[in-house]
């Protein structure tokens, strides 16, 4: 052992010769320092002067001694702080280096504003600890009296600072910001449905099992539980990342490969003698070992009671997993949406068999997909692959499903995840429904409009809703996720105490989701005028703002802004657009807090105390348009929340702002919106009625979904579209000389608030009655 020791020595003796040897002298690095600078200085010198024309001289060098100045600023900045942590004590050192790297993997799963926490924690944690070493009894003897007093005080801040934090991180938040409720100001009440609640208890008795593998290694109820045994299916084509050191994992930890998933799924249908419609519910993405399946248990219990078979579909597997480091499964929304046509595959042999509990049990012309976050946009891409031949990303992958799937609701759905043949998952002819709360913390922007907005009709018969709830957020729709949007530390942050209970948002869920499928699957149409406009829900739904969004086959539209980027032009042929007194007008596509939807909008400001009265006009061909007996004009109006007056020049936008104040309405409130619209035929006879004959403009709604910090309050707020209905009849009220059939123009007035700036998605005539 000694002379290994003795022959080790003598190496590194060696070695560190050899570096001695070779290693530059002083003079030779400070040569090296040189030429390295004049190397950047002339490199950065041409790179600058070519950027400008040799006439501007000034600029190039005037430019290149600032970046330069900076340069060195920088530079000693750096040198600064590592001078500075070169005298801290060896082994603190090495104890903030070896924290740093754990900071950074806990930040991988947190908002940004974690890491102030984190970083204060750990300059806390250094004063604390230091403070309290040095009052340990063995030490405090020898402590100077500013040392002990350093101590004492570095201990106090330490732990109330502490407390402040601990006390902020784990409240549950400050009170939802208050929101003006436009559609109650209505100058015309808008009766509410004298209809059963669709949240109450159906007359079925309901009766539930499961079905699955009968080999899943984590689930009972998926393996030796199971009622019924399924096949595993190859999804091997439709997913990426499930190999490597993450695969290896997920392939010990559950048991089967892409090649061989299993179709698991939790049931409640209603007991009796009938056929029954089918609805397959997904959930979205979450910790894959925190099972989301059964979250749905609320609403399959609730549907089944009402005549519906319902089905909690499992997908955990496809959801990020502890493993998944630094990636774990890509893009994989279209195996989530293939997997339910193969659960509808399995429904229907269990539906055609001579015997089991479903023989002859399922309506399989009656189908609807439930999704929620990525199970939301799953639910869309299954109802663009029941239709298509072919894997649109893999024509040697066959389809060949074809299910009479009538209706796809999304709940908090994210959108563009998956991207058939890279674009955005289109869909057509199917009933679509959309729920959003405006406190998600996981899909914080209105995600499920672009969907919504891309979903068009060729035939009558279909229609689409939108509803954007104030104070719901991401996972209460699920009754294990809670009010818990992020996963992490960031959970925190999440501003709780804003949040309508759980048992209110689940509510609206099951109010709105089970009308919904009456409607569309059972075809008792009586529900459908909810889906116009929520205050015919009034009786049974929870009070919180809300506002709607309606389509359906009949509507023709007249301005869609779509077209193309002319402002004067229409989208129905022939029709043109001219505007008086407007302080602001163009067309953009709309954005949202951190997405872009391909809504094209129209933005009009005006401010009628410096410029008079303005309006916003479409002039309509005659012989294009068809206007029905029982027709209504729409409008999709948001307030935009813009200054009026932010193109202006500066002096005149002054003087304007000195003319009035932003209306208000209570504390930190803005007013609705309002404005007359007038119709014009083509012998020049007009009727009038204000927009708020159904309702004003909801004000830009204003969120907190995060708590607010001492630096930034959290405010959040994004476009949200409404649609106004005003029945035409109700304009030939106001002049019965006009004529509906013979609509020639559109005004849209702007005289009954002061000022405001409002998007106008589109302009169109629709039915009121359509089935």
């Amino acid at each position: 052992m000694q002379r290994i020791r003795s022959i080790g020595s003598r190496v590194w003796q060696l070695l560190q010769r050899g570096g001695r040897a070779i290693w530059p002298g002083d003079r030779a690095w400070r040569g090296a320092a040189y030429a390295l600078f004049i190397f950047t200085v002339v490199v950065f010198s041409g790179f600058i002067f070519r950027l400008v024309q040799p006439t501007q001289w000034w600029y190039p060098l005037g430019l290149f001694a600032l970046l330069l100045l900076a340069s060195l600023l920088a530079g000693s900045l750096v040198l600064l702080v590592v001078w500075l942590f070169m005298r801290l004590p060896r082994f603190y050192r090495w104890a903030l280096l070896c924290t740093l790297p754990l900071i950074a993997v806990i930040m991988l799963d947190s908002e940004s504003d974690m890491l102030y926490f984190l970083l204060g924690g750990l300059v806390v944690a250094s004063l604390s600890g230091g403070a309290l070493a040095s009052l340990l009894p063995a030490r405090w003897s020898l402590l100077r009296r500013t040392h002990r007093v350093m101590a004492v005080g570095g201990l106090v801040v330490g732990l109330a600072a502490y407390g402040v934090a601990g006390y902020w991180l784990f409240m549950p938040g400050v009170p939802a910001v208050p929101q003006v409720d436009s559609a109650a100001a209505a100058a015309s009440p808008m009766t509410p449905l004298s209809l059963p609640d669709p949240s109450a208890p159906g007359p079925y008795e309901v009766r539930s099992l499961s079905y699955g593998s009968g080999r899943d290694r984590n689930r009972p109820e998926f393996g030796a539980g199971a009622q019924l045994i399924t096949q595993p299916v190859d999804g091997s084509a439709f997913l990426a990342g499930w190999d490597g050191v993450n695969g290896w994992f997920r392939d010990r930890y559950w048991g089967f490969r892409p090649k061989e998933l299993p179709l698991n799924g939790a049931v409640w249908y209603p007991a009796g003698d009938g056929i029954f419609p089918l609805v397959l519910v997904v959930h979205g993405n979450h910790q894959a070992e925190d099972f989301s399946d059964q979250g749905y248990a609320y609403l399959g219990e609730h549907l089944a009671s009402r005549g519906f078979i319902v089905v909690s579909v499992d997908e955990n597997f496809l959801n990020t997993s502890v493993v998944d480091f630094p990636e774990g499964l890509k893009t994989e929304n279209d195996a989530r949406g293939w997997l339910l046509l193969e659960h509808l595959r399995q429904w229907q042999a269990w539906s055609r068999a001579q015997e089991g509990p479903f023989a002859g049990k399922v309506d399989l012309n009656n189908i609807a997909l439930i999704g929620h976050s990525r199970g939301g946009e799953a639910v869309a891409v299954a109802a663009a692959f029941n239709r298509l031949p072919y894997y649109p990303d893999n024509a040697s992958v066959r389809f060949d499903f074809n299910f009479a799937i009538r209706s796809v609701i999304a709940l908090a759905p994210i959108d563009g995840q998956y991207r058939p043949a890279r674009v955005l998952t289109p869909l057509n002819n199917i009933n679509y429904l959309l729920l959003q709360g405006a406190y998600d913390g996981d899909v914080s922007s209105y995600a499920g409009w672009a969907q919504y907005e891309r979903l068009d009709f060729t035939e009558s018969g279909w229609f689409k809703s939108a509803v954007y709830i104030d104070r719901a957020n991401h996972g209460q729709f699920n009754s294990l996720w809670g009010d818990s949007d992020t996963s992490g530390l960031s959970r925190l942050l999440l501003n709780r105490a804003a949040l309508m209970p759980a048992v209110d948002q689940q509510r609206i869920a099951k109010i709105y989701i089970g009308a919904f499928l009456e409607t569309t699957l059972q075809r008792t149409f009586d529900y459908r005028p909810l889906f116009r406009d929520h205050r015919r829900g009034a009786a049974w739904l929870p009070n919180y703002v809300y506002v709607t969004a309606y389509e359906d086959g009949s509507y023709q539209p007249i301005a869609g802004f779509e077209e193309d980027i002319d402002l004067t032009t229409a989208t129905l042929p022939g029709s043109t657009i001219s505007a008086e007194n407007l302080t602001s007008w163009r067309e953009q596509v709309v954005t949202l807090k951190w997405a872009t939807v391909p809504t094209r909008a129209a933005y009009v400001g005006w401010h009628m105390p410096q410029y008079g009265l303005a309006a916003y006009r479409v002039s309509i061909p005659q012989g294009v348009l068809v206007v029905p007996e029982d027709g209504v004009l729409t409008l999709d109006l948001a307030d935009t929340g813009e200054d009026p007056l932010r193109f202006l020049p500066q002096q005149e936008k002054e003087a304007s702002e000195a003319e009035v104040e932003p209306p208000v309405s209570g504390e930190g409130q803005e007013k609705p919106l309002d404005l007359t619209v007038e119709l014009v035929d083509a012998g020049g006879n007009r009727a009038q009625l204000p927009l708020s004959h159904v309702a004003l403009v909801q004000p830009l709604m204003k969120t907190q979904t995060w708590k607010p910090l001492p630096w930034d309050e959290n405010m959040e707020s994004e476009i949200v579209f409404q649609r106004f209905e005003l029945r035409l009849a109700d304009f030939s009220g106001q002049n019965p000389e006009f004529s509906p059939e013979r609509l020639a123009e559109v005004r849209l007035l702007f005289d009954r608030t002061e000022q405001g700036v409002v998007a106008l998605a589109g302009i169109g005539i629709a039915g009121s009655s359509e089935r």
